[in-house]
């Protein structure tokens, strides 16, 4: 009989067990080793974390998903500055992955930001993925990245009709995503080894997304 797996919010007691599952999730996918199990223990304590939307997905006492949201801004072209949260980290466990856990995980965030007041929902990933989730290019709305270039990577779902229509301009990542490669490694002292790997299929094909960039505007 196939287990059950539920969702719901992340309890302090879980917090090990779910960066446990990132680093499973993530290993040498888009780097040699990975970064979001320390992302996830400092956006924890960011300010404008959504513990509201801090969702896990559950078969009995382990943590088998996980969706993680940050409350993030867009300088408008119009002056002003538009709230719009960031997702990240999104993962499911290795043996749970091609199953719609995935896709589950982000609908059912879709529908608890909606009922929070949110608009969208911001992310930097693969388009072959989250196209099929809802989300679309974020230079359908003219938003940029930092640098005022439209990237690939960068996408978008708004959360209602029109929700993104006036939210054109520069998407300015929050620093928390930046992270010291000598803190990642420290951190992973409490983990399990894992052997790095370099320049395997997973990271080239990122490499290539994250090179994508149209010219800068006139």
């Amino acid at each position: 009989m196939t287990k059950q797996i539920k969702l719901r919010l992340e309890t302090k007691s879980d917090y090990k067990k779910t960066e446990i599952m990132l680093h499973n999730a993530f290993w040498n996918e888009f780097q040699p080793g990975c970064v979001e199990h320390y992302l996830m223990n400092k956006i924890r304590k960011h300010p404008r974390f959504v513990s509201e939307l801090d969702t896990v997905a559950v078969v009995d006492d382990e943590i088998v998903g996980c969706a993680a949201f940050l409350e993030d801004k867009i300088q408008g072209d119009d002056g002003k500055t538009h709230s719009i949260l960031c997702l990240g980290p999104l993962a499911v466990a290795p043996e749970y992955q091609q199953n719609g856990l995935g896709g589950r995980l982000i609908e059912h965030s879709k529908k608890l930001a909606l009922e929070l007041g949110y608009n969208g929902i911001i992310l930097y990933g693969d388009p072959n993925y989250y196209s099929r989730k809802g989300f679309e290019p974020a230079k359908n709305y003219n938003i940029r990245m930092a640098n005022d270039k439209f990237a690939t990577v960068l996408q978008v779902v708004p959360l209602y009709q029109d929700a993104l229509k006036d939210c054109a301009g520069r998407y300015v990542e929050d620093k928390v995503y930046g992270v010291n490669q000598a803190e990642v490694d420290a951190f992973d002292a409490q983990f399990p080894f894992k052997e790095k790997v370099t320049n395997n299929a997973s990271q080239l094909h990122f490499q290539k997304l994250i090179e994508s960039q149209d010219v800068e505007l006139g």
